[in-house]
């Protein structure tokens, strides 16, 4: 009896044996694809709270934005009436006229990419 005993306490401790390297590939297998979908679940949850806590920010800066496209726009629109309406019109005043151009159409730009 004691002989059965041992050959089944044998084999069972070389099962254990065997199966020890195997678990530990699988485990090395396993490991990467639970880190990452831990880490992807983290990262989803730290861009959520910074959208909600950046979100007041974001709305002041489009509306600083658009109050600087609608400044300039005035200010656009008193010189194209000047150069239309007044004898002194100079290039540098064309000059201006052109940079303020070239200003909106960049405002424009930041304004529409947030």
């Amino acid at each position: 009896m004691t002989s059965a005993k041992e050959h089944g306490l044998t084999i069972s401790l070389s099962t254990v044996a065997t199966l020890i390297p195997v678990l530990t590939v699988i485990w090395f297998i396993i490991q990467p694809a639970l880190l990452s979908s831990v880490t992807e679940a983290v990262a989803a949850d730290i861009q959520i709270q910074v959208k909600a806590q950046t979100a007041p920010l974001h709305n002041a800066f489009k509306q600083l934005i658009m109050a600087d496209i609608n400044k300039l726009k005035r200010l656009i629109a008193r010189l194209e009436y000047a150069q239309r309406h007044s004898t002194d019109w100079t290039a540098e005043d064309a000059e201006t006229l052109a940079d303020m151009h070239i200003e909106l159409e960049a405002l424009t730009e930041a304004y529409e990419s947030l």
